[in-house]
């Protein structure tokens, strides 16, 4: 079956926050989202979406706009969306504007998803219930243990990404804090965002093996260079490549080197490059994980169904695109939610799970 791209739509949502959100670099109250609807000769519908935010990827709704109407739709028009191969030499073949491409990339597999008669996540090869992790963002240690808390209680979280890099002494405070509130069942994943030096990376990971911390997350600079080995040897812990590898070529590199594990974000490298990231570390012995792409319900989608397909790892863990728990009002029919730390994904296609009034109402 061909899927010859006739025609295309961008809609602009703001989605708020329940509260706040602080990132390393940045606060913010609300996500806006681009959705990308793609339709092809036989009326079929692909859907995807962009989480946008300038300081993770340097664009805007406006930017990006712009760049998917003028650089790849006119590329993209009458093309036959069916040829994966094709669509992503292409996508490829455009060297910036991943965020941009993300979204078209994960519109198109829907679109074949579409064809196929299934859901996204079970064309991905994924299950319909996947197990999710929770993230808890910087702030005040007491804040960070109390949210910890309630999120294990409420949602059954059996696994917490935790934000560190406020210094040793508070990261000490918040890592007991939530140990003790949270008991030891649950699995523990640390990222600090870089901002340890590499002679540090030592003594940071004794102190997070210290609280039954499985991985640390980019406890300084990782470069896939000379400097990675000495990161590795330095570690008490498998070390989780993000920051650094934001493209194939860059999981390439760290994967060359000998990375125990790789974070792969489907705004980074869309589909097509995630499950050859994926595929290349089967090869090397390297984990996945799917990482925190902080996206709505149904951007979410993609990144679990890809998480619901990934073979078991000794330094695995669950997803951490739970970040739609995080909205007041989405743009879908019902949103996701999470129960005793696993998600249900739609078995609706993702076109007829949008709520088109929701989204002309969240219009910026």
């Amino acid at each position: 079956m061909t899927l010859a791209l006739t025609g295309y739509k961008l809609h602009a949502v703001h989605l708020p926050y329940r509260r706040p959100v602080r990132w390393a670099g940045h606060q913010e109250s609300g996500l806006d989202v681009m959705i990308l609807s793609l339709e092809s000769a036989g009326g079929l519908v692909g859907i995807g979406e962009a989480p946008v935010r300038l300081n993770w990827n340097a664009a805007t709704l406006k930017s990006l706009a712009v760049v998917t109407e003028e650089i790849f739709m006119p590329r993209l028009l009458g093309q036959d969306l069916a040829d994966e191969a094709k669509v992503t030499r292409f996508l490829r073949y455009v060297r910036e504007h991943a965020l941009a491409k993300s979204m078209i990339d994960s519109a198109v597999w829907d679109l074949r998803a579409k064809a196929a008669g299934l859901p996204l996540h079970e064309y991905l090869g994924g299950a319909a219930e996947v197990p999710v992790a929770w993230t808890v963002t910087r702030a005040e240690p007491k804040v960070m243990i109390a949210e910890a808390e309630d999120m294990v209680g409420r949602h059954g979280f059996t696994s917490l990404k935790i934000k560190v890099g406020q210094g040793f002494a508070t990261d000490r405070e918040v890592l007991a804090g939530i140990r003790a509130a949270v008991g030891p069942k649950v699995a523990f994943s640390a990222d600090a965002n870089r901002n340890y030096a590499a002679d540090e990376v030592g003594p940071f990971t004794e102190m997070l093996a210290e609280f039954g911390v499985k991985v640390a997350e980019d406890p300084t600079e990782l470069r896939a260079d000379d400097s990675f080995a000495v990161a590795r040897a330095a570690s008490k812990l498998p070390l989780l490549v993000d920051n650094t590898c934001r493209s194939l070529e860059e999981a390439k590199g760290f994967l060359a080197r000998g990375a125990d594990a790789i974070s792969v974000k489907v705004p980074k490298t869309g589909i097509a490059d995630s499950r050859e990231i994926i595929r290349r570390a089967g090869e090397t012995g390297a984990a996945i994980h799917i990482g925190l792409g902080a996206a709505s319900s149904l951007g979410a989608v993609a990144a679990l169904g890809l998480a619901g397909a990934l073979a078991p790892h000794p330094d695995g863990l669950p997803s951490e695109e739970s970040f739609f728990l995080q909205f007041s009002r989405e743009y879908v029919a019902e949103p996701l939610t999470v129960e005793d730390g696993m998600v249900r994904l739609p078995d609706t296609a993702l076109d007829e799970w949008i709520d088109w009034d929701q989204v002309r109402d969240l219009a910026p």
